[in-house]
């Protein structure tokens, strides 16, 4: 009865790939009848397998250890089909989480019961439900929390008391101590969200809660997706399928296992994220392209499909096309235009762009060279003097504009004749520059004067 396939169509219900576990679960775990169980709501007392068609049971609860008991209620097996509705109508609420009875099954079972003397081979459509339904349990919601109690049950057939028998000390509410639930395998498309979760088996394991959150934002809430089970080895596979999400959205996830009577375990999954996004709302980057707009400035500007899947840019750039980005700026999702204040004019810088999207997911963009102008003049040199050196003239003068590309050194004949450029382009290379004129042109009977040119 148990699959080992994943693919399958699930109810919002255990499925008979999970009667098993429920079979091994009824077996081991209420060993000892009566039993009472804490449950979220208050104190379950579990009776009996056997249908209770010819008899009744009398539930009386007292404080533990105080021996002064008072009736909680009286069980028997539900005498009319409306009798068994109203019974699942009544408690349904308390196990929301464990299933939902429709009325075929409601129809189903009452043959059930017709035709049986116990519950062991009932299908489980929520397996807490049915017991109360039945009359094989009982669900004191009255009992105050925090209080411990011990019960007393008593068998009366045909109107004789034929047994009495009490059960363990108990106090509601407490939670669960299942395995944490452990992602396995998650996917989404544009109307649905898959997810699955994997853990030890484990026999108190019933059900679990599924929690869910919009586009990052808000609170949790718990929802009543499509969810089954299927076991692999010695793990048991938690499945949920979402299939009320709607397109372009990112949802959170977080499922809470639940024991046999609704409990929530303290070991709740972590939260994983799905978005109903396929590939065309993928946000893709376009029109991204570099012009000179100042004096060491370059602006970029760009524009990109679905901005409301992203939920920031990064630009990044570098003088190296392969290598040696950094992060220049955080923009926003609407930003279009960025202008970029470079640290030198006249050369090539690369950009790129990443566009966060709201999935954690990156989509970096194309690569581009932006090339500044500098349109200011570059400050003259300082302090420039000139001696007289073995066959020719020493120029000297101060490097101190860090934009500057180069020097062009100029002389006249001393005559007041237009200066004429005697160098070629001098790259700076140390603060104190210097330029030595040689030309065979010079005479020592003649003065020079020179002038430089940043």
């Amino acid at each position: 009865m148990i699959s080992n396939k994943k693919s399958f169509i699930m109810k919002n219900l255990p499925y008979p790939f999970f009667l098993l576990l429920l079979i091994i679960c009824t077996c081991n775990s209420f060993a000892q009848q009566p039993k009472a169980y804490n449950a979220p709501d208050g104190i379950y007392i579990f009776l009996d397998n056997t249908l209770a068609s010819n008899y009744h049971v009398d539930i009386e609860r007292s404080p533990a250890g105080q021996n002064n008991y008072v009736k909680a209620g009286t069980m028997a097996a539900p005498s009319t089909q409306q009798q068994l509705i109203n019974r699942i109508n009544q408690f349904a609420s308390y196990f929301s989480d464990q299933g939902t009875y429709t009325q075929q099954d409601i129809d189903t079972l009452w043959v059930y019961l017709q035709h049986h003397t116990s519950l062991d081979s009932a299908f489980p459509v929520n397996y807490p439900l049915m017991f109360v339904a039945a009359g094989n349990a009982f669900y004191d919601t009255v009992a105050e929390k925090n209080t411990a109690y011990t019960y007393k049950v008593s068998y009366y057939r045909n109107g004789k008391l034929t047994g009495t028998k009490t059960t363990n000390q108990i106090t509601y509410p407490k939670p669960a101590r299942l395995p944490k639930p452990v992602l396995h395998d998650s996917h989404a498309g544009k109307y649905r969200t898959y997810l699955e979760w994997s853990m030890p088996a484990d026999q108190m394991l019933n059900s679990f809660a599924v929690y869910r959150r919009q586009n990052l934002a808000g609170e949790f809430e718990k929802i009543q997706p499509l969810k089954g089970f299927y076991t692999r080895k010695d793990s048991l596979f938690l499945v949920v399928n979402d299939t009320l999400v709607k397109p372009a959205f990112v949802y959170e996830y977080y499922i809470t296992p639940l024991d046999l009577v609704g409990n929530p375990s303290l070991n709740k999954s972590d939260i994983t994220q799905a978005a109903t996004f396929t590939q065309d709302l993928i946000p893709v980057l376009n029109n991204f392209y570099a012009t000179a707009t100042g004096s060491h400035q370059v602006t970029l500007h760009w524009k990109f499909s679905n901005p409301s899947m992203v939920r920031s840019i990064e630009l990044y750039r570098s003088p190296e096309y392969d290598s040696g980005y950094i992060r220049v700026a955080a923009l926003q999702p609407m930003d279009t235009v960025y202008t970029d204040n470079m640290p030198v004019a006249n050369e090539n810088f690369y950009y790129y762009i990443i566009l966060q999207g709201i999935t954690g997911k990156s989509f970096p963009g194309a690569k581009i060279a932006g090339l500044s102008e500098n349109l200011n003049k570059p400050d003259p040199p300082e302090e420039v003097a000139a001696r007289s050196v073995k066959n020719g003239v020493k120029i000297f003068w101060l490097y101190e504009d860090p934009v500057v590309k180069g020097y062009y050194v100029y002389r006249d004949n001393g005559r007041g004749d237009s200066l004429l450029q005697v160098s070629g382009l001098i790259t700076p290379a140390d603060r104190l520059m210097s330029f030595t004129d040689s030309s065979k042109s010079l005479s020592g009977s003649e003065s020079y004067r020179y002038a430089v040119e940043a």
